[in-house]
């Protein structure tokens, strides 16, 4: 009897894969919306293990990421602005040397593109992948961290 090669998505992460594949990124989306969206992609390519799905993701995380980076310079609405603000100046949770937000979204689309090649062997695609994830939620959070000190109104 011969066997059947086993894939690893369930129904319930297939659908999840389907609707992000599927879900175009709205052309109101700023920069956090954005951020979200790639956070998305990578979270079920690290658990996906059908080449194809892998791929069509990394395809859909790659024109993410260009988005991502074109909004890096792009002004961001009030409502977001807000969102930056803290009462008080706290350490950054990112190391000084953390760079620019646009070398590290260069950096992911890099790797993204690397795994896309489809050259790599499957320990190193495990690998990249893995570094990948990590990176563009390392992304997300320090886009999203509060910077701006509000003052203080007596």
């Amino acid at each position: 009897m011969a066997s059947r090669p086993v894939n690893y998505c369930t129904r319930y992460t297939d659908s999840i894969i389907e609707r992000l594949l599927s879900t175009p990124i709205p052309a109101t989306a700023d920069l956090f919306d954005v951020a979200e969206i790639c956070s998305a992609f990578v979270n079920e390519l690290i658990e996906c293990h059908d080449t194809a799905q892998s791929q069509a993701l990394c395809g859909r995380l790659s024109h993410a990421l260009v988005l991502l980076h074109r909004l890096c310079n792009a002004d961001l609405p009030p409502h977001r602005i807000e969102q930056l603000m803290a009462s008080e100046a706290s350490p950054s949770v990112f190391p000084d040397y953390w760079g620019d937000t646009d070398t590290l979204v260069s950096y992911a689309h890099g790797v993204t593109q690397v795994l896309l090649s489809g050259t790599l062997a499957d320990s190193l695609t495990v690998t990249m992948t893995g570094l990948l994830h990590d990176l563009v939620h390392a992304i997300e959070g320090y886009i999203k961290e509060p910077r701006v000190v509000m003052e203080q109104v007596h």
